[in-house]
C-alpha cells in the first residue's frame, strides 16, 4: 500500500494535500478583504509544511511523491497566476 503500513497515516498525507490547496485558494480569494494579511500569513506557514511533506513523500514511494509534488506546484501556482480580466489600454 505505497509504503505506508497505517492507512492512517496515508489520510494523514492525503488530508494535508487538501488543506494545503484549500489554504492556497483562500489566500487567493482574499485579496483585497480584510483576511488578506492573515490568510497570506496562513500560506506562508502551510508553504514549508508541504516541502516537508513532499520531502517525506520521496522516501514512500513514487505515488505519494507524485501527489504532494503537485498539491504543492498547484499551491504556489494558485496564488502567484492572476486570472482576473484586465482591458489593456494603447498608449
Amino acid at each position: 500500500m505505497n509504503g505506508f503500513e497505517s492507512p492512517i497515516a496515508l489520510g494523514l498525507m492525503v488530508a494535508a494535500q487538501v488543506l494545503g490547496v484549500f489554504i492556497a485558494g483562500a489566500a487567493r480569494l482574499s485579496i483585497g478583504s480584510p483576511f488578506q494579511s492573515a490568510s497570506q500569513v496562513v500560506f506562508l506557514l502551510a508553504l514549508p509544511l508541504m516541502g516537508a511533506a513532499t520531502g517525506m513523500a520521496l522516501t514512500v514511494g513514487p505515488g505519494m511523491l507524485v501527489g504532494c509534488a503537485a498539491s504543492l506546484a498547484v499551491m504556489v501556482l494558485m496564488t502567484t497566476c492572476d486570472f482576473r480580466v484586465r482591458q489593456r489600454t494603447c498608449g
